[in-house]
């Protein structure tokens, strides 16, 4: 069940919190959460985050094989590491827990609240693209056979243009830096089930938060979610006394104009007061 929940010095243990705030949750709603709460919130951050590490991770690697530079390794990290986390904080921003129309509806819905598989599928589907390169780091066996690959075309090139006549030979460099990813690709999908092995792992490995999120740290999104529609219904509410206070007056200088009782606003509610106006 979705209860409210307040915590009365959440000062000393928000400083943890900015796993949830790299996420995009609201501190202030953060706060309001238990203890137990926040753990769970702060256990399934802390899972995306390592699949935004992973991820990360290989696409700095599939950026340095492609320029092998320590600035391509660490931009191509961040690359991905960024835009991974900026998915997950557009999901937590706008996503969520439908408001439903009021308080009871509301609490309904929390109860029932499961979080999106969409990030899991985005993360696959990287996952899926990343462990092709990522995979190559794992098969130095295969050195031997690039080397033959390499001199074979040096050879080939030393034919068509003699080293007399090359002088500083832009091109025999470059056969002699390059890793060769995708014939070292080629090479390792020779061995279908090694390669497939390599690519599921990963895909597992970044599904792991979206396990956690649905089935361990599920009591506390619904907490949040409850505090957020809370937060919602309250400023909806407050937001119809405001304009039913301006628009009233202005409204009394016409003859013809019936003021209206207001409605009433609050109603017994098993979890607290019902801020949603209700017809008699």
């Amino acid at each position: 069940m979705v209860t409210p929940t307040h915590s009365s010095s959440p000062a000393p243990s928000m400083k943890p919190e900015r796993i949830l705030s790299l996420h995009g949750y609201d501190r202030a709603l953060v706060s309001l959460l238990s203890d137990s709460e926040r753990v769970a919130l702060r256990g399934a951050g802390l899972a995306w985050l390592l699949a935004c590490l992973m991820l990360g991770i290989a696409g700095g690697y599939a950026a340095w094989l492609i320029r092998p530079t320590l600035s391509a390794l660490v931009l191509g990290g961040l690359g991905v590491g960024v835009l991974t986390l900026n998915l997950l904080r557009v999901v937590t921003a706008g996503g969520g827990c439908q408001p439903g129309n009021d308080l009871q509806a509301a609490e309904a819905l929390c109860r029932r609240y499961r979080p999106s598989l969409v990030p899991a599928l985005l993360f696959v589907v990287l996952a899926a693209v990343l462990s092709q390169p990522a995979q190559i780091a794992f098969w130095p066996t295969l050195d031997a056979e690039v080397d033959e690959h390499r001199q074979e075309l040096i050879e080939q090139h030393a034919e068509v243009v003699p080293v007399a006549a090359a002088g500083d030979d832009y091109y025999r460099r470059q056969l002699e830096a390059a890793p060769f990813p995708v014939l070292r690709l080629k090479l390792i999908w020779q061995d279908p089930k090694r390669a497939l092995r390599f690519t599921a792992i990963l895909c597992l490995l970044v599904m792991v938060p979206a396990f956690w999120s649905q089935v361990i740290s599920i009591r506390g999104l619904r907490a949040y979610q409850w505090q957020r529609l809370r937060r919602y219904h309250q400023a909806r509410v407050a937001l119809d006394d405001e304009t039913h206070e301006l628009v009233t007056p202005m409204l009394s200088a016409w003859p013809s104009y019936q003021a209206l009782p207001p409605l009433p606003l609050h109603r017994p509610h098993a979890s607290g007061p019902q801020l949603t106006r209700v017809e008699p």
